[in-house]
C-alpha cells in the first residue's frame, strides 16, 4: 500500500510541478525592465533577435504545446494580430509577401508607421511537434521551436503561457506588459503602442 500511495504522490507532484500557470512565478524581467538580449530561428529559416526587438515593438510569447493554458492563449494571440492584418497595412517579413506570418502596423500609430512583430516560442520542445501542433490549430504566427528552455530561462523561470510586450526606447528596449495569467483579445489590444 505504500509503494502504490508513494507512486500516486510523485505523479501528483510531476503534474503539478509540469503545470502551466498554476507555477509559482519567480520571474527573471518584468515591467520596466530592459529586454534580455536574444536570438532565435524562426519556422520559416529567418531570424528573428535583438536588433528587431531594438527597433520594433514586440509580443514576445512563451509557450508549450502540451500547456493547457496556453492552448488557450495562442488563439487569443492569434486572432489579435489577425485583426491588426486585416485593419491595417501589411508588412512582408524579410520582404517577401506571406499572409498572417507578417508584422503588423498597429491602428494606435498608423500616423508612425511604428509596427509590432509576434514571435512565439517554445519551451524545451521540437519543431516537428511545435508545426504538428500550428497546423492542427490552425496558426500562422511566427514561432521558434526550441529544444531547450536557454532562451526561457533569460525571461523567466517557472510559468507558461508568458506573454511579453515590448517597446523601442533609447538606449534598450524595455518591457511595457507582461501576461502570466489567462489573456483576453482586449487585455492584448491595449497593451500594444
Amino acid at each position: 500500500m505504500t509503494v502504490v500511495v508513494r507512486v500516486v504522490l510523485s505523479l501528483l507532484l510531476l503534474v503539478v510541478a509540469g503545470g502551466c500557470i498554476t507555477e509559482k512565478d519567480e520571474p527573471v524581467v518584468s515591467v520596466g525592465d530592459a529586454v534580455p538580449q536574444f536570438s532565435v530561428t524562426l519556422d520559416d529559416g529567418s531570424q528573428f533577435d535583438y536588433d528587431i526587438v531594438r527597433r520594433h515593438p514586440c509580443v514576445i510569447v512563451f509557450f508549450d504545446t502540451s500547456c493547457p493554458d496556453c492552448r488557450a492563449a495562442l488563439p487569443v494571440i492569434q486572432s489579435v494580430a489577425s485583426e491588426l492584418a486585416a485593419s491595417t497595412s501589411c508588412i512582408p517579413r524579410d520582404g517577401v509577401e506571406v499572409a498572417d506570418n507578417a508584422v503588423y502596423t498597429s491602428p494606435k500609430a498608423r500616423g508612425d508607421a511604428l509596427d509590432v512583430r509576434f514571435i512565439c516560442i517554445s519551451r524545451g520542445e521540437t519543431q516537428p511537434s511545435v508545426a504538428a501542433y500550428w497546423q492542427e490549430a490552425g496558426l500562422t504566427l511566427p514561432y521558434s521551436a526550441q529544444p531547450d528552455d536557454a532562451v526561457y530561462r533569460l525571461f523567466a523561470n517557472r510559468i507558461i503561457p508568458r506573454v511579453y510586450v515590448t517597446r523601442s526606447s533609447a538606449p534598450l528596449p524595455v518591457i511595457s506588459a507582461l501576461f502570466v495569467e489567462r489573456l483576453t483579445p482586449e487585455a492584448l489590444r491595449a497593451a500594444l503602442p
